[in-house]
């Protein structure tokens, strides 16, 4: 009887702490369940997180390459490393890739009292892949990205200026030689007193940024027409077959292209090129020009095609005639 009275004022006794206890035991449980469910929710939303930043790497990387850019986002606070000490840094990209680039204040001290100058002061990187999380997480805010992707907007925004102004500075330089070509082969002709073949070279050249293809066709011409001039201020008879390449080959032949005789086998190895040029230059008529009619779908020449063959055709052209000339007074003086 006085054991049974002794358990039950024992229990008595325990009973509220047996309730918290259980309390405890139920509450801990519960948030320890908590705590396991957030912190899988955070390394999923992390690893996603990462997933992006990669995805936007390789966004970049293939949208960027073969053009060198070089920017960066805002600079942020990344980590505390002392009380009054801490890492900073900023989103990189460069070499296609995003990189993160930090330092710290303990750098910026060491560098004060070395008296290194800013533009030699030292930097660390790190790719996005071995980063701490904590600093990825901290460089990729709203604000920081779009700060990164401005500036590479900018960037490019520069190179596509200087690289505009130096195809304008390269096509002003192109046309101006261009022009001392079309000005060379204009005084040539007008030393043949051939106002048709002038007006056949003038209209070749005009019509080279409003009708390419037509250019390019009375570009052909032209050079067949000099060639037959020649063969005819020579008195030698037309080739049988009268197509461009055997026009050029005969009047390569006849003129004696330098009075030199080694010159002369260098200069007619020189104009086997010019055949070349001439034989493209008919094929070019044949595919791109007008002279065989012109049927919608047709490909269209680019004006730079048809500047190409005028070009090539007044200064083949224009040697021939010097050289027509100078033959001709030759054989003038020798009569006499």
């Amino acid at each position: 009887m006085g054991c049974v009275t002794s358990f039950l004022i024992l229990a008595h006794v325990l009973s509220p702490f047996m309730r918290v206890l259980s309390f405890w035991e139920s509450s801990v449980s519960s948030l320890i369940e908590k705590i396991k469910s957030r912190s899988e929710n955070i390394r999923n939303q992390r690893n996603a997180f990462v997933s992006k930043l990669e995805e936007l790497n390789n966004t970049l990387s293939e949208t960027l390459s073969e053009i060198d850019v070089w920017v960066q986002s805002e600079q942020k606070t990344l980590e505390m490393i002392g009380p009054d000490d801490w890492i900073y840094g900023y989103l990189s990209f460069s070499e296609g890739a995003l990189k993160v680039v930090y330092r710290s204040t303990e750098d910026d001290f060491n560098d004060s009292m070395n008296q290194v100058p800013e533009e030699y002061q030292t930097v660390q990187t790190k790719n996005i892949k071995s980063c701490p999380i904590e600093w990825l997480e901290s460089l990729s805010s709203e604000k920081q990205i779009n700060s990164l992707l401005s500036n590479i907007e900018k960037s490019l925004a520069s190179i596509e200026s200087n690289t505009i102004g130096t195809i304008d500075s390269l096509n002003k330089a192109l046309d101006s030689q261009s022009e001392e070509v079309a000005n060379e082969t204009t005084s040539a002709l007008k030393d043949t007193n051939s106002e048709e073949l002038l007006r056949v070279w003038l209209k070749a050249r005009s019509s080279i940024q409003s009708d390419p293809s037509d250019s390019i066709t009375r570009s052909s011409s032209y050079l067949e027409s000099v060639c037959r001039l020649v063969l005819k201020e020579t008195n030698t008879p037309l080739p049988n077959k009268k197509d461009i390449t055997n026009l050029i080959g005969s009047a390569v032949k006849v003129l004696d292209l330098s009075d030199n005789s080694e010159a002369n086998k260098d200069m007619i190895q020189l104009f086997g090129g010019v055949k070349s040029i001439f034989s493209a230059v008919g094929s070019m008529r044949t595919h791109f020009g007008t002279a065989h009619g012109f049927t919608p779908g047709d490909y269209v020449a680019p004006e730079h095609y048809a500047r190409l063959v005028n070009d090539a055709s007044a200064t083949a052209s224009t040697y021939l005639l010097r050289r027509m000339k100078q033959k001709l007074n030759k054989a003038i003086k020798t009569d006499s």
